[in-house]
């Protein structure tokens, strides 16, 4: 069963009749595989179902969010752990994907977003203790497809942009979440101000300084400390105060950075460029611990 899995992932044109079981064939924001997730990381699993076809997305509602969704539902094994713990999933919907070659080939998934619980376990670099191995298993009205390894870490921080597969409204053109106080997003067009106060959307960042459950949504902020901030000029990076980081009360598994905009150094460039529709001139990186756990998002600041 394994080789045909394989098979069906990497040739899916080549075969017409559905898996036997559901297969996820990319998650997150990037590959290769095993994918690095934090604890309470909200990412989307693209899944080739066996027996689920959705016509219409199917959202979770309001938080706590449930462990089964439409058929579905996720579980999570790991090594420091002696049963499978169910995964919150916030939404379903159907995606299709086709190749930019003559002939079009497409392929329908299912979009499963879901949050990496809390009490997932992260290895830390250079650690002594036994590593923790983690995989996820869809199951599809309780038949189970192939585990997805997963790589445990302490943060894999992710800037939130307007055209994250984690939103079933995408909304291009493809904007990072770095917003001025009245929530509008920075661009060419509305850019930052010297020392404005602005906030940065972000994922992956990790635990709180305080617990709170798996698909919950926090009665107000939590505090999250260890996080650093750099803004990159071209000709220099220096690190920027940060005003304050916490897991938000605005949605499940989302966190919350607020700086105020760099002053511009003498010779950096005017983000307006003839024919260019959002350029920008300055480039903030969102770090916690390692580089490992570093994003970054481009901004126009005057």
């Amino acid at each position: 069963m394994r080789s045909c899995l394989f098979a069906l992932l990497v040739f899916p044109a080549l075969f017409g009749q559905s898996p036997a079981a559901n297969v996820v064939t990319s998650v997150g924001y990037s590959a290769p595989l095993p994918i690095a997730v934090a604890p309470g990381q909200v990412i989307t699993l693209f899944v080739r179902t066996a027996s689920i076809h959705l016509d219409a997305p199917v959202l979770a509602g309001v938080p706590p969010l449930p462990s089964t969704l439409a058929g579905f539902s996720v579980g999570l094994n790991q090594t420091f752990a002696s049963q499978e713990q169910p995964v919150p999933i916030l939404s379903a919907a159907p995606a299709v994907r086709c190749t930019a070659v003559n002939p079009v080939v497409c392929n329908t998934f299912t979009a499963l977003t879901v949050q990496i619980p809390f009490e997932l376990q992260p290895n830390f670099e250079d650690s002594r203790l036994p590593a923790n191995f983690a995989t996820l298993v869809v199951y599809e009205n309780g038949a189970a497809g192939d585990p997805l390894l997963l790589n445990p870490v302490f943060a894999r921080i992710h800037v939130v942009t307007s055209c994250d597969s984690t939103d079933v409204n995408v909304n291009p053109p493809c904007v990072p979440l770095v917003l001025h106080a009245d929530g509008s997003p920075v661009t060419l067009q509305k850019p930052a101000k010297t020392q404005e106060l602005l906030s940065v959307k972000l994922y992956g960042v990790g635990k709180a300084d305080s617990n709170i459950a798996s698909g919950a949504k926090p009665a107000a902020a939590i505090p999250v400390s260890g996080i650093s901030l750099y803004a990159g000029f071209g000709n220099g990076v220096v690190e920027l105060p940060v005003v304050s980081t916490a897991l938000s009360s605005d949605a499940v598994g989302l966190y919350t950075l607020v700086f105020r905009a760099p002053s511009l150094p003498q010779g950096t460039p005017a983000c307006a460029a003839e024919g260019v529709t959002n350029a920008t001139n300055v480039n903030i990186s969102v770090l916690r611990g390692t580089t490992t756990s570093l994003d970054a998002a481009a901004i126009c600041v005057q």
